[in-house]
């Protein structure tokens, strides 16, 4: 289920749509403002640098590319996004690891 919640159509109550009902509603290109709940909106407040690129040049084997090119079509997104996507859930899972490490060794942080 997804955070997307419908409005019944008598106008009580809510109902969680599941993110298949979501992303055909997408796929048909309909009007999605109905299924959501807009006087709950939470708002996250830009952070600095968060929109700001570095170009870099990679080496990788041509099987990765290769594997990195097939899902990013699979996606239908550029194989950019799925580079990218990649290293912040590394980096997240780096981040999370380090933080256990010295919660249960405090003289390695």
């Amino acid at each position: 289920m997804v955070g997307v919640r419908a409005r019944r159509e008598r106008g009580y109550g809510l109902k969680t749509i599941s993110t298949g009902e979501l992303d055909r509603i997408l796929d048909d290109g309909a009007e999605i403002s109905e299924y959501c709940d807009l006087e709950h909106i939470k708002v996250i407040p830009a952070q600095p640098g968060l929109r700001a690129f570095r170009q870099v040049t990679l080496r990788i084997p041509m099987w990765l590319e290769r594997k990195l090119s097939e899902e990013a079509k699979y996606r239908g997104v550029p194989r950019s996004s799925i580079v990218n996507t990649a290293l912040v859930e590394w980096i997240e899972n780096v981040e999370r690891d380090r933080a256990e490490l010295n919660r249960d060794d405090p003289q390695r942080a």
